[in-house]
């Protein structure tokens, strides 16, 4: 998989307090119109830092597998501490949920205005 660059900590905190989020009962989902960035964060309940870096890098890799490279989207994942005890299946599965989430809900508020 290719790496995809994650954004700098002012990105990620704008991304966190202003991007549209979807949740679900092992990750959350951000983003916010921008270059493409995409970070993922995991809780210190997951264990050290070995541990917390395999799943984040699980978890950049299901979102790729699933929705793809997003060029126009800048994205954080969000971990739940239930995260290692779910298959990658299941990682995926909830990824491309919550993304669908987005996207209707995207759909919903053009729409709208």
């Amino acid at each position: 998989m290719a790496r995809v660059k994650g954004p700098n900590k002012k990105r990620f905190e704008k991304i966190f307090t202003e991007g549209m989020r979807a949740s679900g009962p092992n990750l959350r989902v951000l983003r916010l119109p921008g270059t493409g960035l995409m970070g993922a964060t995991t809780p210190r309940k997951i264990g050290a830092r070995p541990q917390r870096n395999h799943e984040r890098r699980r978890l950049q890799n299901a979102f790729l597998s699933t929705v793809g490279i997003q060029p126009e989207w800048d994205v954080v994942l969000i971990a739940a501490g239930s995260i290692p005890k779910i298959s990658y299946l299941e990682v995926q599965t909830e990824v491309l949920a919550r993304w669908q989430d987005l996207e209707a809900r995207w759909a919903e508020s053009l729409a709208s205005s």
